[in-house]
């Protein structure tokens, strides 16, 4: 029944969500193309045009990158719009009636949730790049894709610094991005939930407050332990530059890292649970 569900919700999802991220990779083709003559006029013989032009093109780009990013935010609000109207708004009494559980109900938002997230945020990745391909191209070129060699050389002058360390960050860096990310798919959808159950009317708006004090709760719970972290382990981190003894450096902040992998991690299974609770017995539709 789980797959039903996920093609049901990807059906959903995929009609308000595939127009937007081939409108996306659409824009970032039209800023590109509009970047080429830009950049030939950047170079003509009047100089005031091209300062002009050339004060232009960053900020086009920085303009673009803020479009996208707007976009891909966006596309997180669909998401979590859908789950609210399928377990809490218009078609909730119709989802509680069907013959699933409600840990299947959450696996399939869950699941789709990430799969269009990294699928909106490949779209953006790939609209910015088309962009930079002909805002990096040198004078004469059209399209260049020297910046992306650029960017690994520039990285791959850390690795003797950084040793196997650089690795280790990187893998952390990803799997805390991955916790972060479920976890706060399960902070939206908990609030979502305690609205529905606390409010009869203006479930949304109960919504939108529980979320903030959620946050709040958060926020002052990573702020403490932060703190707590830092003066435990400050003595450590201050004996390397960063710089230099990159790979002690990581492995200082070690502790640190898996402190704050754990508390996040602990913090989206147990959204999840409580979410699965109330979802199962003290929702009123």
């Amino acid at each position: 029944m789980l797959s039903k569900l996920l093609k049901y919700d990807g059906k959903a999802l995929k009609r308000v969500l595939l127009p937007i991220q081939g409108g996306i990779i659409a824009m970032g083709l039209m800023i590109a193309l509009l970047v080429i003559p830009l950049k030939s006029m950047g170079h003509a013989e009047n100089s005031v045009l091209a300062t002009a032009i050339n004060l232009m093109l960053p900020l086009l780009i920085g303009l673009c990158a803020l479009v996208l990013y707007a976009a891909v935010i966006g596309c997180f609000i669909l998401v979590i719009a859908r789950f609210y109207q399928s377990l809490i708004g218009g078609e909730a009494a119709l989802s509680h009636t069907l013959p699933v559980t409600v840990d299947q109900h959450l696996g399939s938002k869950i699941i789709t949730a990430f799969l269009w997230g990294a699928l909106t945020v490949a779209a953006a990745i790939v609209a910015l790049f088309l962009v930079l391909c002909t805002a990096a191209a040198p004078a004469g070129s059209v399209v260049s894709f020297a910046f992306v060699g650029e960017i690994f050389r520039f990285l791959a002058q850390f690795a003797p610094v950084w040793q196997g360390a650089y690795t280790l960050a990187l893998c952390e860096g990803i799997a805390f991005i991955l916790i972060a990310a479920f976890t706060g798919l399960m902070t939206y959808y908990l609030a979502l939930v305690i609205g529905g159950v606390m409010a009869k009317k203006h479930k949304l708006l109960a919504g939108i407050g529980s979320l903030f004090v959620i946050n709040l709760i958060m926020q002052v719970l990573s702020s403490t332990l932060y703190i707590v972290c830092a003066l435990a382990f400050a003595a450590d981190i201050k004996r390397y530059d960063a710089l230099v003894n990159g790979a002690q450096v990581v492995m200082a902040l070690q502790p640190m890292a898996i402190i704050f992998l754990l508390l996040y991690a602990g913090l989206g299974v147990a959204f999840y649970f409580i979410t699965r609770y109330l979802l199962k017995n003290k929702l009123n539709l």
